[in-house]
C-alpha cells in the first residue's frame, strides 16, 4: 500500500478545482495529481516511500504556487512520504493576481487564430508559464500572475505559415515590450496580429539509392546569427 498526501488549499475559504501535482525528488519519478475539492481539500494516494515536491495550479485569479509558499521547484519545501501512512496538512493559502488579456489575430484578414498560445517570461528573462492557449475568438487570459513587470512572447501554435513574435511586434526579448501587471485586474489589450512567412521546401533522397526519404528532420537556422529558428518533417 502507497502513501498519501493530503491538505487544504485555501484564499478566503476553501478553493476547489485547484490541480495539485506530486512529483519525487529522486530516484523513480513517482508522480500523482488530483483536484481539490469544493471545500478545498484534496489527497494523492499510491505514492511510493521518498521526498516529494507539490505544485498547485489554480483558476484564475489566484496565482500558482510550490510548498510551501515558493515560487518554484527549486525553492520548494520536500514532503516526506512514507509506505501506508497519510502525510497530512500540506495546505497552501493563494494570493489573488493580477491578469494578461488580449487576442491572436492573423495579419491582412483579422481573423482568429486558436491553437495560437502566449508564454509568459519575467522581465529577467524567467519562464513564469506557458501554452496559454487563444480560444474560437482568438482570445486569451493568463492565469493569475503576481503584480509585476512581463515579457510575453506569442507561438503560432498549428498555424505553421504564421510567424511568432514578442509583444509588440518584436523579434526578441530584449526588444520586446514590457506589460506591467497589476496586483488584481488585469493588463487588457496585450495583441498580437501575426504576420504569414516565407516557406522552404525541398526533396530528400537516399545518397546510395536515389530514392525519395521521408520523415526526415530539417532543422532552420539563421545564416547571420547561426540561431535556431524553427523545424519540419
Amino acid at each position: 500500500r502507497g502513501g498519501t498526501i493530503t491538505g487544504t488549499v485555501s484564499a478566503s475559504g476553501g478553493v476547489p478545482g485547484v490541480y495539485v501535482y506530486a512529483t519525487r525528488t529522486s530516484g523513480n519519478s513517482w508522480t500523482r495529481t488530483s483536484y481539490t475539492g469544493l471545500e478545498g481539500h484534496y489527497r494523492l494516494e499510491g505514492l511510493i516511500a521518498g521526498e516529494y515536491k507539490v505544485q498547485f495550479s489554480p483558476p484564475t485569479p489566484f496565482v500558482g504556487e510550490w510548498y510551501n509558499d515558493a515560487p518554484d521547484r527549486n525553492s520548494a519545501s520536500s514532503v516526506t512520504v512514507t509506505l501506508g501512512a497519510i502525510t497530512p496538512d500540506i495546505n497552501v493559502t493563494l494570493a489573488t493576481g493580477g491578469m494578461i488579456t488580449g487576442f491572436i489575430t492573423a495579419a491582412g484578414t483579422g481573423d482568429p487564430l486558436p491553437g495560437a498560445y502566449v508564454d509568459v517570461y519575467s522581465s529577467t528573462g524567467t519562464f513564469v508559464r506557458g501554452s496559454i492557449y487563444a480560444d474560437m475568438d482568438g482570445h486569451y487570459q493568463t492565469p493569475g500572475l503576481p503584480a509585476g513587470e512581463y515579457h510575453i512572447f506569442f507561438d503560432e501554435g498549428s498555424w505553421r505559415s504564421y510567424r511568432s513574435e514578442w509583444y509588440a511586434d518584436a523579434s526578441s526579448q530584449s526588444t520586446a515590450l514590457t506589460v506591467t501587471v497589476p496586483a488584481s485586474g488585469s493588463a487588457p489589450n496585450v495583441n498580437a496580429t501575426l504576420a504569414q512567412g516565407g516557406s522552404i521546401s525541398g526533396w530528400t533522397y537516399n545518397a546510395l539509392k536515389g530514392l525519395p526519404m521521408e520523415s526526415v528532420y530539417i532543422r532552420v537556422y539563421d545564416a547571420a546569427s547561426d540561431s535556431y529558428i524553427n523545424y519540419d518533417l
